[in-house]
């Protein structure tokens, strides 16, 4: 566990130690890797792998946590905040409602149903993420912590290819 991120200087984690998991089920290869990490009160690192999660989309849970972290803040002390989307990328999966509210303007054309699918799944993809930076940029602003703030963006895979 030592390459683990409470043990190279975050004091919690939320997310997934593996890749190219489940937005929905949170596994891979059958093995659940949602996980909550944190110090207990004597220093011990906790890690608590989050089954009762199951079924909740990623990107929004990755969303809500950074949100809560932003909102709790003590003003007093410095906020680093590494947010670490799962989105764009594969499996492409979205939520029922999302895909209707980001790509439904997108038709489906009747010689290339999968790879029309997939690309309203990517573009649906992007649009949850874009909406979640939205939640947490605002989130900065409303405790008043935008105007001291740097934000990067980073991508490590580039355009879908094949959509």
């Amino acid at each position: 566990w030592q390459h683990t991120p409470l043990h190279r200087g975050f004091d919690s984690f939320f997310g997934l130690y593996l890749g190219s998991q489940d937005y929905f089920d949170h596994d891979r290869m059958k093995s659940l890797d949602l996980r909550m990490n944190y110090r207990s009160p004597n220093g011990t690192v906790v890690d608590q792998v989050r089954a009762d999660l199951k079924g909740r989309y990623n990107t929004d849970m990755f969303t809500e946590r950074a949100v809560s972290i932003i909102s709790s803040h003590d003003h007093s002390r410095p906020l680093f905040l590494y947010l670490a989307y799962t989105a764009p990328h594969s499996p492409f999966q979205a939520t029922k409602s999302d895909l209707k509210r980001y790509s439904g303007h997108m038709a489906a054309t009747p010689f290339q149903s999968g790879a029309s699918l997939r690309r309203r799944t990517y573009a649906t993809m992007v649009s949850v993420m874009d909406r979640g930076v939205g939640e947490v940029v605002s989130a900065l602003k409303q405790q008043n912590l935008s105007d001291n703030t740097i934000i990067v963006f980073l991508s490590d895979n580039g355009a879908m290819f094949g959509g």
